[in-house]
C-alpha cells in the first residue's frame, strides 16, 4: 500500500494537533498545582519557603514537585511536535535511495538520475605494470 502525500501530511497534521493538545493539558495541570501550593502556601502561613516544605497531608500529592516536571515536559512536547510527528509517521521508502528520485519499486537497473546500483568504476591498480610503464631516462 503505498501513501500519498496528501495522507501523509493529513496523518502528520493531526498526530501534530494531538501531542500539541496534550502538551497544553499538561502545562495547564502543571501550574495549576504549582499556583495551587504557592496560594494556599501564602494563605496559610504567609510564607513561601512552606510552600516547598509543607505536605498538605498523607497521600496527597506536592504540587510543586509534581507540577513543576509535568510543565517541563508539556513545554517539551509542545516544541518538539512537530519533530515527533514526522519522527512517528515516516515517508515510505521509494524511489533511489541515494538521491531519491521517484521510480517505479518494480524497475530493475541503475538510477537513471544519479547512476546508483551500476556496476562501480573500476579503481586503477597502484602498482605500475613493467611493460606498458616507460622506464626513467638516464643521463
Amino acid at each position: 500500500m503505498t501513501l500519498e502525500t496528501r495522507t501523509i501530511h493529513a496523518s502528520r497534521a493531526l498526530l501534530t494537533w494531538l501531542i500539541r493538545a496534550t502538551a497544553v493539558a499538561m502545562i495547564a495541570v502543571g501550574l495549576y498545582w504549582i499556583g495551587a501550593r504557592l496560594v494556599f502556601a501564602l494563605l496559610g502561613n504567609g510564607d513561601l519557603i512552606s510552600a516547598f516544605k509543607v505536605w498538605s497531608g498523607v497521600g496527597s500529592e506536592h504540587g510543586i514537585f509534581r507540577g513543576l516536571p509535568l510543565t517541563l515536559i508539556g513545554a517539551v512536547l509542545a516544541t518538539a511536535s512537530r519533530r515527533i510527528a514526522r519522527w512517528v509517521i515516516t515517508v515510505p521508502e521509494s524511489g533511489c535511495p541515494s538521491c531519491a528520485y521517484a521510480r517505479p519499486s518494480d524497475a530493475a537497473g541503475p538510477c537513471p538520475e544519479c547512476a546508483y546500483g551500476s556496476e562501480p568504476a573500476r579503481q586503477p591498480d597502484p602498482t605500475p605494470d613493467p611493460i606498458t610503464e616507460p622506464k626513467p631516462a638516464r643521463r
